[in-house]
């Protein structure tokens, strides 16, 4: 049985009050257009870029179109969701690398890396960029 997906996906990237990542406790505040190639991939989901983290790569006001079912690989754009007790947050970055008990991503603006401990992170893979300019 071959179930439908939705014609449009969730868009999140509401702030945090303290302005670090968005929240992503599955409550998206908008909707966009599921793109053709995104026609097959369960859980997709959007983000409108805030802030200044990854320019140039990205810049305020974009958006990212998210593979949830792929992991990235060096250099490419990722979604890191950081669970933190009953709250699940999103932080666009830069994927590096992984250990065992590790991921790193960075910021590029200011260039900073930044380990998380694996067992508290998903990570997933911007698919696309839809630029703002």
């Amino acid at each position: 049985i071959v179930t439908e997906l939705a014609p449009e996906i969730p868009v999140y990237g509401l702030p945090r009050m303290d302005g670090d990542g968005f929240s992503f406790n599955q409550m998206a505040y908008s909707e966009i257009e599921r793109p053709k190639f995104m026609a097959k991939v369960d859980g997709a989901y959007a983000v409108l870029i805030y802030g200044n983290h990854l320019v140039p790569r990205l810049n305020h006001a974009d958006i990212v179109f998210v593979n949830p079912q792929q992991r990235p690989a060096p250099n490419t754009l990722c979604i890191v969701l950081v669970r933190d007790g009953n709250e699940t947050f999103g932080l666009v970055r830069e994927y590096v690398k992984s250990g065992e008990n590790y991921h790193t991503v960075q910021t590029l603006e200011p260039l900073e890396e930044i380990d998380y401990p694996a067992h508290i992170v998903d990570l997933h893979r911007i698919a696309a960029v839809r630029f703002s300019t």
